[in-house]
């Protein structure tokens, strides 16, 4: 009978120590879950303010691009109309007397254009380069000022010029989304144009531990496709602004 209790208070030790294991490999599977989740969570949120600065920067760079196209297309019609001037002056210095009339600008206008919307406005002297750009471009009387090496020169120009202004949207949108205010961003990118960020969160991740917070990094990339006609930016040399990003590795 004593040997009995003996053997049962054993088995009770045994099963309140594997209890014991039990919990602490419990507690310790749900740190390490807990940690890994907050860890994956991390890099999404990571990620998601980089998407967002990518998007900020890239919309702020097609804003400056258009702007461009329409300032050029408003020099190319002036540029057009002066043409038509002096082939009419031409005409009027060298027609001989039983020659016949000059072409007015309007015959001219209908004669050169081919595009029926563009023809029109420029006939009734109504040309707008905010609504009608787009005309000018898909002209075929203009093709040749706006290929797309020509359409990439000046998306490019316009990412030069305005790299200040682009690295600023890119912060305000990264500072939005709780970001870290560094980042790098580069156009084009693998001769396509297209501008990648890189960014940086400021990630709890070492408060499980007891230590500091980790610096979570993320690259996102959009890009400039116009719809309706092509760039080509295959020959530029990359440019990268950046803003307090670490010099050493990626």
């Amino acid at each position: 009978m004593i040997r009995l209790k003996q053997v049962l208070h054993n088995e009770n030790g045994s099963i309140t120590i594997f209890t014991l294991f039990l919990l602490m490999a419990a507690i310790t599977g749900i740190f390490y879950l807990a940690y890994y989740y907050s860890g994956f969570v991390s890099l999404r949120q990571a990620q998601n303010v980089v998407d967002s600065a990518a998007l900020a920067a890239v919309q702020e760079l097609r804003n400056q691009f258009v702007a461009k196209m329409q300032d050029q297309s408003l020099d190319t019609v002036r540029k057009f109309k002066r043409q038509v001037r002096e082939e009419i002056e031409q005409c009027e210095r060298e027609r001989k007397a039983d020659d016949p009339p000059c072409p007015t600008a309007n015959e001219l206008i209908r004669l050169y254009i081919r595009g029926t919307e563009l023809k029109y406005i420029l006939l009734a002297n109504k040309y707008d380069k905010v609504e009608h750009w787009l005309l000018v471009v898909r002209e075929p009387r203009f093709r040749s000022d706006y290929t797309e090496e020509k359409n990439g020169d000046v998306l490019y120009d316009a990412f030069v010029q305005n790299q200040r202004l682009i690295k600023q949207t890119a912060l305000d949108a990264m500072e939005k989304n709780n970001g870290e205010r560094k980042l790098k961003i580069t156009f084009p990118v693998d001769g396509q144009p297209k501008l990648e960020v890189n960014g940086i969160k400021a990630m709890p991740l070492g408060e499980l531990g007891g230590g500091d917070p980790a610096l979570i990094k993320a690259r996102a990339a959009a890009g400039v496709y116009p719809k309706e006609f092509a760039v080509d930016v295959s020959r530029k040399i990359p440019r990268t602004i950046s803003k307090s990003w670490p010099s050493h590795g990626e």
